[in-house]
């Protein structure tokens, strides 16, 4: 039997807007691609059913990227086998909907798309939701996805404290809160804040104009929310609870550096975490021990650092860096001596294929694809691909480079990208890795980074 439609972008199979299509899946690994032309900003429901006749046992419905990439799926809802995706597309554009069987179910399905409403605010600097300062707005997460921006004026120098709440009623679960530049370029974001699922930015602005505040749910969070925004008289302080001790040994000449290092990341790493008490005292955040001494001669290893030890909740509370004397001299000629060190302390944080791979960050099929959410968003923001569902990592190099650095060949001068370069910028990209792998983050601390 020929199959009805194919399971790609080249499918003939096609599916217009408050419409549906009946179809068949013949074997157990048939799956039915439609095409279907989505407008940015509306909301979509999705219907995978069962036939009268000879019906699919277990639908299990599946939504594609224009690219062909999946975006996410569903088998089971409102408590039947039936399947139901309610989609807000971030761009107009072709998409697919796939129509398959759970496990081995086969048979007839009716597929159906209906346009319910458009979303209340847009996610791009054209949105029509607007707040002003000690003042507050509700609205609306209506479906996984959706993002509203609201453009606020603020004045240099101010220090805002911005607040995402859930409402009583259909609460939003888990707010997740974004601030964004005038052009739309993230500033800062936060999940949760004060013990609470909430979420809330303190920012001082820098310059006058319009920034925008993106209200959305994390993960698969949908409901309503209240939004605020509050000057405060006596600005908040924007010294990090976060602490690196560095037990230096070596020629003190290179010490400053490290500390350099550890000042750029603890104003990156937002929170405090809980101190561990070791034989060697008690410890606050992260102790590193910091040397340069021999280690291979010139020109080869630079150096060398990882975490050594790590607590329950993952994150590391001792590691060790060691760069080789017979380099650091022709490092701090060329100006790569502070990057070098700057990029192996962020190993030391946590930035590597050991911390991915335990943490599920990785692609299970694929352990040079990081999925990480946040990094994957940054990842979409500096690409300018919003359908961007990975970050590719890096294939070539020495057991210490692959797998644990971003693609030279894409990323380029990015600070984690596994060789050295003359500019090394610490990007958004590498700031939502580490909040991936459970810090809290500041992403006003980045570079300047987009690629070309």
């Amino acid at each position: 039997m020929n199959d009805d439609f194919a399971s790609n972008t080249s499918t003939q199979g096609f599916l217009e807007i408050n419409t549906s299509i009946n179809g068949n899946v013949d074997s157990a690994n048939d799956e039915d691609w439609f095409s279907v032309t989505l407008t940015a900003g509306r909301l979509y429901t999705v219907n995978l059913n069962t036939a009268a006749n000879n019906g699919l046992t277990d639908p299990y419905l599946s939504l594609y990227a224009p690219n062909g990439a999946f975006i996410f799926s569903n088998d089971d809802s409102n408590n039947s086998l039936a399947s139901e995706i309610n989609f807000i597309p971030s761009q107009t554009n072709t998409y697919y909907l796939g129509a398959a069987g759970y496990s081995t179910a086969t048979g007839a399905y009716q597929l159906s798309i209906t346009e319910r409403s458009r979303d209340d605010y847009s996610n791009t600097t054209h949105t029509n939701g607007q707040l002003t300062a000690n003042s507050s707005i509700t609205g609306s997460i209506e479906q996984v996805g959706d993002n509203d921006w609201f453009a606020i004026d603020l004045n240099a120098g101010q220090n805002y404290t911005f607040s995402l709440d859930t409402l009583a009623t259909n609460g939003l679960v888990d707010p997740l809160l974004n601030l964004y530049d005038s052009n739309g370029t993230l500033l800062a974001r936060n999940d949760d804040s004060n013990g609470s699922l909430a979420s809330e930015i303190n920012f001082t602005a820098n310059s006058n104009g319009t920034f925008y505040l993106g209200a959305s749910g994390y993960g698969f969070s949908t409901g309503n929310y209240q939004l605020s925004a509050q000057t405060n008289t006596t600005n908040i302080t924007t010294a990090s609870a976060f602490d690196i001790e560095i037990d230096f040994t070596g020629n003190e000449i290179y010490a400053s550096a490290f500390m350099r290092a550890a000042e750029r990341w603890e104003s990156i790493i937002t929170s405090d975490l809980a101190d561990v008490q070791t034989f060697n005292g008690r410890i606050d955040d992260l102790r590193i021990t910091a040397s340069v001494t021999e280690i291979d001669g010139p020109g080869h290893v630079l150096g060398q650092a990882a975490p050594t030890a790590i607590r329950s909740n993952g994150l590391p509370f001792a590691g060790i860096m060691q760069f080789d004397s017979a380099d650091i001299d022709s490092m701090i000629a060329n100006g790569t001596y502070d990057g070098v060190i700057l990029h192996e302390m962020g190993h030391v944080l946590g930035i590597s294929n050991w911390f991915f791979d335990r943490l599920d960050l990785l692609n299970p099929n694929n352990e040079f694809q990081y999925i990480g959410e946040n990094g994957v968003e940054a990842f979409r923001t500096v690409s300018g691909n919003a359908n961007a569902n990975f970050i590719p990592l890096e294939e070539d190099g020495g057991r210490g480079t692959i797998g644990s650095h971003f693609d030279e060949a894409l990323f380029d001068t990015e600070l984690m990208t596994g060789f050295v370069d003359s500019s090394m910028e610490l990007s958004i990209v590498t700031i939502g890795v580490l909040e991936d792998l459970g810090y809290s983050v500041n992403y006003q601390a980045a570079d300047p980074f987009f690629l070309t």
